[in-house]
C-alpha cells in the first residue's frame, strides 16, 4: 500500500527490499537534486491529512462498533 502511495503521489522513491545499494543511491539522488526533494516534500503535505488520527482510525472504529466475520477457517 505505502509503495503504491509513494509512486502515485510522487512522495519519494521506492526501492527494492533489502537493496542497500539502491537505498544509498536514492538518498544521494534526492540530496543531489534538491528540486526533486522539494517536490516530494510538497506532495507529502497534500496527503498528510489522510493520516491524521481522526481519519486513519475511522475504519477501525467503524469495524469495532459493528464487527463482522470476514474470514472462514478451513477446519
Amino acid at each position: 500500500y505505502m509503495a503504491e502511495l509513494v509512486n502515485q503521489y510522487n512522495l519519494g522513491r521506492v526501492v527494492p527490499c533489502q537493496n542497500y545499494e539502491k537505498v544509498a543511491e536514492t538518498i544521494v539522488e534526492l540530496l543531489d537534486y534538491q528540486d526533486k526533494y522539494l517536490e516530494c516534500r510538497k506532495n507529502i503535505s497534500f496527503i498528510r491529512p489522510l493520516f491524521y488520527w481522526e481519519k486513519a482510525m475511522k475504519p477501525l472504529l467503524q469495524y469495532c462498533r459493528n464487527p463482522r466475520k470476514t474470514f472462514q477457517s478451513c477446519s
